[in-house]
């Protein structure tokens, strides 16, 4: 099974030297939901999806226009989704010097295929209300092995392609 680890609000893998759209993210705009999140650390509630470190956060319209954990107006700021009415929120720098990252994972719907061509495609909005704090350097790591807490830090691993 092949994981894809990805970063904040939306993202399409998309397939093709014929450009046929073929999209191997589930549920990339996290709009199914197995139930509304209405509190932080319920990314699970979107259909495929699970923090693989930490705890990243899921943002849904469903929870009201005064719920913590609504879109477009939340704590974290005021954020249209990108693509429907949801999306996932993580930390990707912290500056209390312990190196702290959450990771939003899922597996593909299919395994990649040696030698063919896929673009990606995701979208990053910076919480107006977060600290004032932005990265840079974002990233997916495709991976045959499930990314957990335990795993090296995706900031550890460089290939070159």
């Amino acid at each position: 099974m092949k994981n894809c680890f990805l970063l904040i609000i939306l993202v399409a893998l998309t397939y093709g030297p014929l450009k046929a759209q073929f999209n191997l993210v589930p549920n990339p705009s996290f709009e199914d939901t197995l139930s509304c999140p209405i509190f932080p650390d319920q990314l699970e509630y979107a259909v495929g999806w699970f923090s693989s470190w930490n705890s990243p956060d899921y943002y849904n319209e469903c929870d009201g226009p005064n719920g913590n954990q609504s879109v477009p107006n939340n704590p974290l700021g005021f954020q249209f989704a990108q693509d429907g009415k949801a999306y996932a929120g993580l930390i990707t720098y912290s500056r209390n010097g312990l190196n702290y990252r959450e990771h939003i994972s899922c597996a593909l719907i299919s395994p990649m295929q040696i030698n063919k061509k896929y673009q990606i495609t995701y979208f990053i909005s910076l919480g107006n209300n977060y600290s004032g704090l932005a990265s840079n350097n974002h990233g997916i790591l495709f991976s045959t092995v499930e990314f957990i807490a335990l795993s090296p830090s995706p900031n550890t691993l460089r290939y070159n392609y």
